[in-house]
């Protein structure tokens, strides 16, 4: 369960937040309310049921996609 919980935490993390380091700029615009809830339920929903590792999240996560 906390592991669970601190994989979804750190997508969001990942995917909303801020990126550094070389080639890592972006502009941040802050996410609708609706579509961060959506993201969080599809993160808890993919690794509740696939356990992904933090490999597999970002690919996912870069991609766009949120396996189903």
């Amino acid at each position: 369960e906390d592991q669970r919980t601190a994989k979804v935490m750190w997508a969001a993390v990942y995917h909303f937040g801020p990126r550094w380091g070389r080639g890592k700029r972006r502009s941040v615009a802050p996410a609708p309310v609706v579509d961060q809830q959506q993201f969080v339920r599809e993160i808890e929903a993919w690794v509740a049921r696939a356990d992904p590792s933090r490999e597999e999240m970002v690919r996912a996560i870069d991609a766009g996609r949120i396996p189903e």
